[in-house]
């Protein structure tokens, strides 16, 4: 295992370094980065307090929107609701009647132009889950950590946080115990800068 004093890179992503990384880009090769608009610090200004304004706008349009999405599941939920009743007596009705001919004929099965009830009779013994919480928790509970990895399913991710120990840097490559480069890490520098736009709330007028 590598020395976990080794320097270990940080995996922020941060959105404005590309930009950033883009205004050096035109830096080194014009001299300087082309802004259009933002000329001195009263033009960054307002640039921010439009950045807060939109930021403002974007909140509004989430809680409208989420208030739309309750109201909308809501009337699904209304309608599924009422047509749950009427399809529950529907097949009870189907049921009980295909029940009421099976005891006349065990072979009998409802065949119409608009669908079928059929009955399948098991042969042989079978598990079924018909509580999947009630069963998660005792597996969790009840049974070793080994067997709880065969069974219970999990998403797959990297943590990490515990993946630091097991990297390290090398020049301008993360690579492993075994020296092998990393695929999907890369190494953000000493000096490494980063932007940080905040613009400030908009406070409401008294």
């Amino acid at each position: 295992m590598i020395d976990q004093k080794t320097t270990a890179p940080s995996f922020m992503p941060d959105p404005n370094a590309a930009l950033y990384e883009q205004a050096m880009d035109e830096i080194t090769a014009f001299g300087q980065a082309d802004t259009r608009y933002v000329k001195d610090e009263i033009t960054a200004g307002y640039a921010l307090l439009r950045l807060a304004k939109m930021n403002a706008e974007d909140a509004a349009v989430r809680s409208q929107a989420g208030h739309y999405i309750e109201q909308v599941n809501a009337w699904e939920k209304a309608c599924l609701e009422s047509h749950n009743s009427g399809r529950n007596y529907l097949e009870h009705e189907l049921v009980a009647f295909v029940a009421n001919q099976r005891q006349h004929d065990k072979r009998y099965k409802l065949d119409t132009p608009f669908g079928k009830v059929t009955v399948t009779v098991k042969k042989t013994a079978t598990v079924h889950i018909s509580d999947p919480d009630q069963l998660l928790d005792f597996v969790k509970h009840s049974w070793d950590e080994d067997t709880q990895a065969e069974v219970i399913t999990r998403k797959e991710s990297i943590k990490l946080a515990d993946l630091k120990p097991a990297i390290k840097i090398v020049g301008d490559k993360v690579v492993d115990e075994n020296g092998e480069a990393v695929p999907g890490l890369e190494v953000q520098p000493v000096g490494t800068e980063t932007p940080n736009i905040k613009p400030a709330p908009i406070v409401k007028e008294l």
